[in-house]
């Protein structure tokens, strides 16, 4: 399947689940899994709006996903940088340690947005955790077991995404915006 610019839909805002896996830094760590809300909106130029003290503290994440998306898949790139996107993720009983495993939760949410505008479902049962490059690599992360069954402990989470299964969104997405689906 191809996609065409003329599939693209008119919309003003977009809206998609981010789902975060996280884990406590005690001796014994916790996973947990939070829950922030991507929005784009058209007409934008490509601006990153964090709205809330977790969202902030992903703001670089998030670029870092946006960048390695438009360099792996630029046929979208257009798209992508016409777009301000808000991010809201207000949890103030929780503080951000290391945010780079979220990189790839926002891979997830651009995909989401993408696959909106031409016209195809978003994948809303995935969650997913993994350090992002500029190129694409993804990189393990610390915790995995903990953030894995933080996962799967809501019962809207079907496929869990890491670096165990993809080594590069290259990998794990193809140019039609469809998961390859590798568990």
């Amino acid at each position: 399947m191809s996609l065409s610019i003329s599939n693209q839909r008119s919309y003003s805002s977009i809206i998609t689940p981010i789902y975060l896996l996280s884990t406590s830094q005690d001796e014994a760590p916790l996973g947990y899994f939070l829950q922030g809300l991507l929005a784009a909106e058209s007409l934008g130029n490509g601006k990153f709006i964090p709205i809330g003290n977790i969202a902030t503290s992903l703001s670089n994440s998030f670029l870092v996903a946006i960048r390695a998306f438009c360099h792996n898949f630029p046929r979208y790139s257009y798209q992508l940088k016409s777009i301000d996107f808000y991010f809201d993720c207000d949890l103030p009983q929780f503080r951000v340690g290391e945010d780079r495993s979220s990189s790839l939760s926002f891979i997830i949410g651009l995909l989401n947005i993408l696959r909106s505008l031409n016209g195809l479902p978003q994948y809303t049962s995935y969650a997913a955790t993994g350090i992002l490059s500029l190129d694409g690599t993804i990189s393990n992360v610390t915790y995995l077991k903990e953030k894995e069954k933080a996962a799967f402990s809501k019962i809207f989470i079907s496929h869990f995404i890491s670096p165990k299964q993809y080594s590069h969104i290259i990998e794990m997405i193809d140019t039609d915006l469809n998961l390859k689906i590798n568990i």
